[in-house]
């Protein structure tokens, strides 16, 4: 008995699975457009896309995209190479057929980048489902069929993995150095009480978890910024043992009530609060303040209320042209830590953090913060790169919550 107990521990750690992803990064697509000249342009073009948006009643998904960390995938059988944005913000999955090829399918050339195209006909898995796609973005869309094929990527395969294949993109993806997106989204592990493809690949590593590090140095050119995303295990080398966990709130994202945020002397905390409706007799909770932790987001979006409340303590400018509140760059040393109140525990990111040099040239730098809406009880802030920098981010797919740990 005791051998066969021996046995049985050693298979348990030989058929442990791991795998460990180097993620890059695109680099700033803004400071890009600003040394080009094509910014005016770009940001007039995504407020005309915004406001036919609004007034179509659509309700695109909240994002600021500027930089984006890719991961090398290979698609189908034999494996086509693609460079794809591991977001766990986004809900579906894409990639760009080898049938478009408009401009903004082939990429532009102002991000130097080559575009991977998928060519369908080349993989002996793709499978073709009799189903269209769209996704609206803030900022684009981009919409085409659905297909399924195997993915894979770190030594980790994924056969039977639903992808949209895109067939039109707008002019902003042209802009991008991606060739589509994988989703990591809550959503993508499962749907209807359904463990899709992707869920059932986790079952095979040593932990259904996943753990995600970003370099805390910021570097605007392409490659720079290095990250790690980790499956199957928590990453020791890059964050710190100290786990501190909280439960999902949605079954779409990975989303989850915060208490408040903080910076210098201004402190705003929310409770959960009950509204009494006397003419109907019932009570409604108010939910808290809800987030979703996105690796596909560059900074941290949240009310224009908390936007103005970092802008007037760290006295920074909005320049109106581009979008964006800067500060002098000499001064990103000394300003407030900005505070995330998490679960009772608070998450402190330091200035040298949220406020990053994009190349602007005279001597100012931008405060990493963007304003959104809430829309009816979604997520009223997004948690992207300015905050993973900080804090690594545990995914934990089998327990359902997400957990934050210093990074090293």
């Amino acid at each position: 008995m005791r051998s066969l107990l021996i046995f049985a521990a050693l298979m348990a750690v030989l058929c442990a699975k791991s795998f460990k992803m180097n993620v890059l990064s695109t680099g700033s697509l803004r400071a890009k457009l600003i040394t080009s000249g094509q910014y005016p342009k770009h940001l007039d073009r995504n407020r005309r896309h915004q406001m036919q948006n609004f007034r179509k009643g659509s309700l695109p998904i909240a994002d600021y995209a500027d930089e984006f960390y890719v991961g090398e995938v290979q698609v189908g059988t034999p494996g086509q190479r693609t460079q794809l944005v591991m977001s766990t913000g986004v809900t579906g999955s894409w990639l760009i057929d080898s049938n478009c090829n408009s401009d903004a399918c082939n990429g532009v050339s102002v991000n130097g980048f080559t575009r991977h195209k998928f060519n369908t006909l080349n993989s002996s898995t793709f499978q073709l489902e009799d189903e269209g796609f769209a996704i609206l973005y803030g900022y684009g869309v981009c919409e085409g069929y659905m297909a399924t094929d195997v993915f894979s990527f770190a030594g980790f395969n994924i056969a039977g993995q639903d992808v949209g294949m895109a067939l039109y993109v707008n002019n902003y993806f042209g802009n991008l150095a991606i060739d589509g997106m994988f989703s990591l989204a809550w959503l993508a592990f499962e749907v209807n009480n359904e463990s899709t493809p992707l869920r059932q690949a986790f079952d095979d590593l040593s932990k259904p978890i996943f753990t995600v590090w970003l370099d805390k140095k910021v570097n605007i050119n392409a490659g720079g910024n290095p990250g790690l995303f980790t499956f199957g295990e928590f990453d020791q080398d890059h964050c710190e043992e100290d786990v501190n966990y909280v439960l999902l709130t949605d079954d779409v994202h990975w989303q989850f009530s915060i208490d408040g945020y903080s910076i210098s002397s201004h402190e705003k905390l929310t409770k959960a609060e009950v509204i009494l409706c006397n003419e109907l007799n019932t009570t409604f909770p108010l939910m808290k303040i809800q987030a979703i932790s996105d690796t596909g987001t560059s900074w941290i979006g949240a009310s224009q209320e908390v936007v103005d409340t970092v802008a007037n303590i760290t006295g920074a400018s909005y320049d109106a042209s581009r979008d964006i509140y800067t500060v002098r760059c000499d001064s990103s040393e000394t300003l407030p830590d900005f505070n995330i109140l998490i679960n009772g525990k608070e998450y402190a990111i330091p200035s040298a953090v949220y406020v990053v040099d994009i190349g602007l040239n005279n001597g100012n730098c931008v405060i990493t913060f963007f304003s959104m809406s809430a829309n009816g009880f979604g997520p009223s802030w997004v948690l992207g790169a300015t905050f993973i920098r900080s804090f690594c981010h545990v995914y934990d797919v089998g327990a359902k919550q997400i957990g934050f740990s210093r990074a090293r």
